[in-house]
């Protein structure tokens, strides 16, 4: 998709003001023509292309200053300062080549895996992460689970039958219903 840039004040432009409301229709579409070809070139394609573009409005164009003949030949038409409000982004060609090298180098990494979760763990110095899953004993069913506390060192293993876990203490004047 091509851009088109038009500032606030383009309907102030006198010779944009002078056009009325179906000939700036007809200049719009020249211009969004002209943006997407990335040519500022009035030609027969252009002409066939843009609804409402007639010899008459090229004329009235021509006669404001909006379109330029182009060198001898009366033909060779081209919108008036099209460079100088339109021009070619001198940064793309770098902007490209670095999405390029980006694709590149996802297309070469290995399968499944991502600099961040290869990448080691960015916690502060003297600190441990909690694991956020329960652990299993060293020789438990997966029923017999113990949630690793931050200052045990190791995983407690649980008796088998057990359910590993303790009695709550129900605060006083609390009444359970049983």
């Amino acid at each position: 998709m091509a851009w088109l840039r038009l500032d606030d004040g383009f309907t102030a432009n006198s010779k944009v003001a002078q056009l009325s409301d179906a000939q700036f229709r007809v200049w719009i579409r020249l211009l969004c023509h002209c943006a997407r070809s990335h040519d500022p070139t009035v030609d027969s394609a252009a002409i066939r292309e843009t609804s409402g573009l007639d010899k008459r409005n090229l004329r009235v164009f021509c006669a404001l200053g909006l379109v330029d003949q182009v060198g001898s030949d009366p033909e060779n038409l081209e919108v008036h300062d099209w460079a100088k409000y339109l021009p070619k982004d001198a940064t793309n060609a770098d902007r490209q080549a670095r999405w390029r090298a980006r694709q590149r180098n996802a297309r070469n990494r290995p399968e499944g895996v991502t600099p961040t979760v290869t990448e080691p763990s960015r916690t502060r110095a003297g600190t441990r992460g909690v694991p956020s899953r329960p652990v299993l004993s060293a020789s438990s069913t997966p029923t017999n689970y113990v949630d690793a506390a931050e200052d045990d060192p190791e995983p407690v293993a649980v008796a088998p039958g057990s359910t590993g876990t303790l009695p709550v203490a129900e605060p006083e004047g609390v009444l359970r219903s049983v």
